[in-house]
């Protein structure tokens, strides 16, 4: 075990995350984590940090780091001769006896009866297994595993260790309900733990149960937080896959060569949900249906959770074993490269080139693949270059490999996905592709950001998306249930049509994804009246400047050649703040040759945050700059989490106008009805619309907007009014509508 390896077992083992060590050792996480990942040597005073916060043996850490600790040190100056007696009769007291490469004690997991929570089980089996002298064959087993991942950064120790650990947790647990099963999924474990395996001498009790729960907390621990945030891995709710499975049709009337595909199969979720599916429509065929369930996952350690969560069922069920082996395939899904170092045959060949067995295509394919990003140069993008647009998305990758693999008429897509996609500048490509090649049939929208995947640190809107392959277009129903949970209790539900959708070529195909009908009509009426603020002369562009790239040229301070940097504090609505201050960002950056290609030069402006979320009273806020700001300097930056509008045409709009109908509740709801995220784009800036009226209506608007510039904070409420009413009318929008919007904004306190 390495320096790193054995930080990362002490800080995990006390649930403490890299950003909280790194903050308390007094360092950087950038730093901290080369030190984990063995890329740098930690120095002496990090290394008595580590020991300080983790409350572990320094001298320990000092050897593993490959550094004499201070006591020996001295011991060895002082009498080098007895100092090396002392330390070699120390080693062959500690050293495990020579038992022919056999383990010292068995594996075996402990007893459940006495620990509440069923993960705990893993935890103890990974201490106790920690502590083993290892056997040959668990050697061989780690350097497979070790070489197995091309793309997996953590190929540790410790990893694989932990693998083991619940691999026997599970593996314990089925034996104890069926023997003969245990010895049917032995040999499918990946790589080669059937070596470490044996289906005698089981100590887990009969009265612990299989659960959802120790397979919830089971894949949690194979997950770590890192993960989940670098690759966008969670656990599936069944009740979410048992409804995609169920809208998907899936068994419905198959034929013997109908197959089902989950492309990122995690721990098997949806298998264990079509099996029961099966059991109640044709329990006689089950063992035939093993072969049709696919899957494929990256993951070794989640192969194994699938095949033995299978068995699982099979056993609860008291089925047959099946004569052949489960098609889940370690594999990347998205490589045409096997993942064993010098394999010459990638598992998932015939999956993914459609030949063999699956050369129709498959009837079903469903799943809740990563949504974590991947760089556009990785190879394993180039496949799919017709749907990325800039900055490519594991998940976007997953659904153009979903759409080309259906089969064709007959095949149908249920698949989780976060609604970004629904709106983002980087999806639009995908949107095109999607709306071609696929009939949108049904999409639920989650309400809730935080009430969709259980014990994980999401904050994204998710959306499932229900299609076929028939692609005679019809009208798309969306449901609106606040969380998985009501999926079943007749949730707000409305049938759209396509075109209300779809948004169409001009709004780069956004997708207006709501139940409310009201919604979708004040939408139609808007965008029938009006033309984007990208057809009407302007040009919505991000903030320039990324600060965290040009740390060094940041001052706290004005002078000569620096200029001064505005945040998302430096407006609100209506108000620019050119001399808000904030404790935690500098307000100024020098203007050199690094900094001046990201310098905002004078000129007239409409700036708006970029970040807000949902639940917020406004999701937009505008402000305005005028020409004559800093017209006799070179500039200002604008930080990168702002928004910037720029007249770059003649246009019949001004922009106090533009920022007036921004501020205003219907152009914020209209902004609700597409968005996706957490984000307000200069994309979705850019197709916003402005009404077709430059007449009164529009000079009224802007006048009111120019007295909400300079109002004192308590005279702006009966202004704001005013203005709404303006909007409201210029956009033609009537009481009804306007009644729905004012409720809409009363829930959210504004």
């Amino acid at each position: 075990m390495t320096f790193g390896d054995r930080v990362r077992q002490l800080r995990r083992g006390k649930n403490i995350g890299i950003k909280v060590l790194a903050k308390h050792c007094g360092v950087n996480v950038a730093y901290l984590s080369r030190v984990e990942a063995g890329k740098v040597s930690p120095s002496q005073s990090l290394i008595e940090k580590l020991a300080h916060v983790l409350h572990h043996d320094q001298d320990e850490l000092s050897l593993l780091a490959q550094k004499l600790p201070e006591t020996w040190l001295s011991w060895l100056a002082t009498d080098p001769e007895t100092a090396m007696k002392g330390l070699r009769r120390s080693l062959e007291e500690v050293s495990p006896d020579d038992d022919n490469g056999r383990v010292s004690e068995p594996i075996s997991a402990p007893v459940a009866s006495q620990v509440k929570n069923p993960f705990r089980l893993g935890v103890q089996l990974l201490t106790q297994l920690s502590t083993l002298h290892h056997t040959e064959q668990y050697e061989d087993a780690y350097a497979s595993w070790a070489t197995y991942f091309k793309h997996l950064e953590d190929s540790t120790r410790q990893r694989f260790d932990l693998y083991v650990a619940l691999t026997h947790l599970f593996f314990d647990l089925l034996a104890t309900r069926s023997e003969a099963y245990a010895h049917w999924v032995l040999p499918q474990l990946l790589p080669d733990f059937w070596l470490l395996f044996s289906p005698v001498g089981i100590t887990t009790e009969n009265s612990f149960q299989w659960s959802v729960d120790l397979l919830q907390d089971t894949y949690t621990a194979l997950n770590q937080l890192e993960d989940t945030r670098a690759y966008g891995k969670v656990f599936t709710p069944p009740a979410i896959a048992a409804y995609i499975l169920k809208r998907s049709g899936f068994p419905g009337k198959a034929r013997a060569n109908d197959y089902l595909l989950d492309p990122a199969a995690g721990c098997g979720v949806f298998f264990m949900k079509a099996l029961d599916c099966l059991a109640q429509q044709s329990p006689k065929n089950l063992s035939h249906w093993t072969t049709c369930l696919v899957g494929m996952e990256m993951d070794p350690g989640l192969c194994n959770l699938a095949r033995l969560n299978i068995a699982f069922w099979f056993a609860q069920n008291k089925v047959a074993a099946p004569a052949e082996s489960l098609p889940i395939f370690c594999t990347d899904t998205l490589s045409e490269r096997g993942l064993f170092s010098g394999s010459t045959q990638d598992p998932g060949i015939e999956v993914k080139n459609l030949v063999g067995r699956y050369k129709e295509g498959f009837r079903w394919i469903v799943g809740n693949p990563p949504y974590g990003k991947i760089h556009s140069s990785d190879l394993r993008v180039a496949p799919f270059k017709e749907t990325v647009y800039g900055h490519a998305n594991l998940y976007g990758l997953f659904l153009h490999f979903s759409l080309t693999h259906l089969e064709e008429q007959r095949g149908v897509l249920g698949i989780i996905t976060p609604k970004s996609f629904s709106s983002g500048l980087y999806f639009k490509e995908l949107r095109a592709y999607l709306l071609k090649n696929l009939r949108l049939r049904e999409i639920v929208t989650f309400e809730s950001r935080t009430e969709v995947f259980d014990k994980a640190d999401i904050l994204q809107e998710t959306v499932i998306l229900l299609g076929d392959k028939r692609l005679k277009k019809t009208a798309v129903k969306v449901l609106s249930p606040r969380s998985y949970q009501d999926l079943n209790n007749h949730p707000p539900a409305n049938v759209i049509s396509l075109n209300d959708l779809d948004l169409g070529q001009p709004y780069d195909h956004i997708l207006c994804i709501t139940s409310s009908k009201e919604a979708i009509t004040i939408s139609r009426r808007v965008r029938k009246r009006s033309v984007t603020l990208r057809d009407a002369g302007f040009r919505a562009s991000t903030g320039k400047f990324v600060w965290n790239r040009f740390k060094p040229h940041l001052r706290d301070a004005p002078g000569k050649n620096v200029l001064p940097l505005y945040w998302m504090h430096s407006l609100k609505p209506f108000k620019f703040l050119p001399n808000a201050v904030h404790n935690r960002h500098l307000a100024f950056v020098e203007l050199n040759g690094v900094t001046r290609p990201w310098l905002n030069v004078p000129e007239e402006l409409v700036i708006t945050k970029r970040i807000s979320a949902k639940e917020q009273k406004r999701r937009i806020e505008a402000a305005h700059i005028p020409a004559s700001w800093r017209a006799d300097t070179l500039g200002y930056f604008l930080e990168n989490h702002l928004n910037f509008i720029a007249r770059v045409k003649p246009s019949p709009y001004s922009l106090i106008f533009v920022m007036g109908v921004l501020n205003s509740k219907l152009l914020d709801f209209v902004f609700r009805v597409f968005n996706g995220n957490t984000q307000v784009s200069a994309t979705e800036l850019n197709v916003m619309p402005l009404v077709s009226d430059n007449g009164r209506g529009q000079n009224e608007v802007e006048r009111i907007t120019t007295a909400l510039m300079d109002v004192q904070d308590e005279d702006m409420p009966e202004l704001e009014e005013k203005l709404n009413k303006a909007v409201y009318c210029l956009y033609g929008i009537g009481k009804k509508e306007q009644a729905y919007i004012e409720n809409f904004f009363k829930s959210l306190g504004r």
